[in-house]
């Protein structure tokens, strides 16, 4: 890969693997990623089923290509399927805001309070649970990419689609007519060999 340290890092950190039934899944944070990761703990019998009602682990029983070594890392990614979901990309951003900043307060604390000190005027005094999607924006317009919290990070750096070659790349909703229209920013677009999935919903 000629990818820097960091881009590197962010996408072996969000690839996982399944040596069992030989694939790897780039999980974007707000594209169901909680879904699918309960599907790889059952594909790998670590959960008994996905309607089980326990708290998500996103860590325990889940395989990430970043802890393999670097051999292990070359050889999967040659020969395992590797595939994808996206979503519309105001979409993920608008349902990053509305979870994060409406409902988590550790996210209130950690980000929302700068936010509006740096974007309101006389905003010192927040508590970081008012912040408006325009100042959110805002925030992101002059965050570097590297920066940015998992859950408002492009898709293209979090998954890299021009250094890994997926072979299917799927959109999450009937409103994304084509699965490359997230990709902003990258080099060139998947082959066209690739499979691509009709436009559908995942859930």
């Amino acid at each position: 890969w000629e990818l820097p340290a960091g881009q590197r890092r962010t996408v072996l950190r969000h690839l996982l693997v399944s040596d069992k039934h030989r694939f790897l899944y780039c999980y974007v944070p707000k594209v169901a990623c909680s879904n699918w990761k309960r599907i790889l703990k059952v594909l790998d019998g670590a959960l008994e089923s996905v309607d089980v009602k326990l708290k998500m682990d996103h860590k325990s029983d889940l395989v990430f290509l970043g802890d393999m070594k670097p051999e292990e890392i070359s050889y999967r990614l040659k020969n395992y399927y590797k595939f994808i979901f996206v979503r519309n990309p105001m979409e993920r951003l608008l349902s990053g805001y509305r979870n994060k900043f409406g409902e988590i307060k550790e996210y209130q604390q950690r980000y929302g309070v700068e936010i509006v000190r740096r974007y309101r005027k006389n905003g010192g005094n927040s508590a970081g649970d008012d912040v408006t999607f325009s100042e959110f924006l805002r925030y992101l317009l002059d965050e570097e990419v590297e920066r940015m919290n998992e859950h408002w990070m492009p898709i293209y750096n979090l998954c890299q689609p021009c250094a890994v070659r997926y072979d299917f790349i799927g959109p999450t909703s009937a409103s994304t007519p084509t699965p490359t229209t997230s990709w902003s920013g990258c080099a060139r677009r998947p082959s066209s060999a690739s499979p691509r999935a009709s436009p559908g919903t995942t859930r």
